[in-house]
């Protein structure tokens, strides 16, 4: 046999228990990263082979890895300490990372505790980790096949404000401004609205919204200003045409959407209707309708629709609270 072949076997068998674990963490961490980019350059980014599909091959390598006392353990750590590393060396946005950092987790817990359990047992943990990981292959098909979830979804917010239906349609005609504080989770990296354009409430009346901040580079270095000088403020707009109005009702179209959110939703629609609820009061609800372009529905619908309630929320601050007070 050859003499080198020999001592690479001989190193092999030399090596410590937590060697062979690095080792086995860099070839998985190696293959995990070809089929990221391979999610990537066949443009299903949006689908749950990302988010299930990925953290899945991600826990099933370190499974297989020398054993540890806990899988489980193993597979939190491992998996963190990926996510880590993602953030410096793989082409991904703070949000996504911090969107997907829980399920992660999850999943790691899912292939991890029942492999502890078989251990205990002392069952063989061939049958248990295909038992755990083919449902979650199965899942992280969704978007990539289809889905069975209706992707339409909508966010309301509401509030009671101390002035007439008139002063309510007054305020929304007026071109609106941004002044109001943003709620602490469109401040994770979000883009800002500044300024607007456009006013009206009257069927082809437009608004155009500018935002700042945020965008499609938010990679977390440059968010920490570790590299290229800090963070790059990117310019995007929201385009919209009032294509509904009545007494109490206006519906804006949105015709263009260039900021991060056109990544994960589409955003059809907003409405806005209002009515007097007391003398000298009007209850103002508005509403968000979107169809969602993150997968998989069960994880990221009720995240989605948190986030476009805090939007609508906002809206009502910003171009009718701050109006009519």
């Amino acid at each position: 046999m050859n003499t080198s072949i020999v001592y690479g076997l001989d190193m092999m068998r030399n090596l410590t228990t937590a060697q062979k674990q690095m080792i086995g963490f860099i070839l998985v961490l190696a293959v995990v990263n070809v089929a990221y980019r391979l999610v990537y350059a066949t443009g299903i980014q949006q689908t749950a082979a990302l988010y299930v599909g990925i953290p899945t091959l991600l826990a099933v390598g370190l499974v297989l890895t020398p054993r540890s006392n806990s899988a489980t353990g193993m597979l939190l750590k491992g998996s963190m300490l990926a996510m880590a590393i993602a953030c410096v060396v793989l082409p991904e946005g703070l949000l996504c990372l911090l969107f997907a950092l829980p399920l992660v987790a999850l999943i790691a817990v899912i292939v991890g505790g029942p492999i502890d359990w078989a251990r205990k047992r002392r069952d063989r943990e061939g049958p248990t980790l295909m038992a755990v990981t083919l449902p979650l292959l199965v899942l992280s098909l969704e978007g990539v096949v289809g889905t069975p979830f209706d992707p339409a979804d909508h966010a309301t917010a509401s509030v009671v404000v101390e002035a007439t239906p008139a002063e309510v349609a007054d305020a929304l005609a007026t071109t609106p401004t941004f002044d109001a504080e943003l709620p602490m989770f469109l401040t994770l990296g979000f883009n800002r609205p500044v300024g607007a354009t456009g006013a009206g409430i009257e069927v082809g009346d437009r608004r155009s919204i500018h935002f700042s901040g945020g965008s499609h580079d938010d990679h977390p270095l440059r968010l920490l200003g570790l590299v290229d000088g800090g963070g790059h403020d990117h310019h995007s707009q929201m385009d919209l045409t009032v294509v509904e109005s009545a007494p109490g009702r206006v519906v804006f179209r949105i015709d263009d959407d260039t900021t991060m959110t056109s990544r994960w939703a589409d955003l059809r629609r907003a409405v806005v209707t209002w009515r007097a609820v007391g003398d000298g009061t009007t209850r103002v609800s508005w509403t968000l309708e979107y169809d969602r372009l993150l997968f998989p529905t069960a994880y990221f619908a009720p995240l989605q629709r948190y986030g476009m309630g805090q939007s609508a929320e906002y809206l009502l601050d910003a171009v009718v609270v701050d109006r009519v007070a």
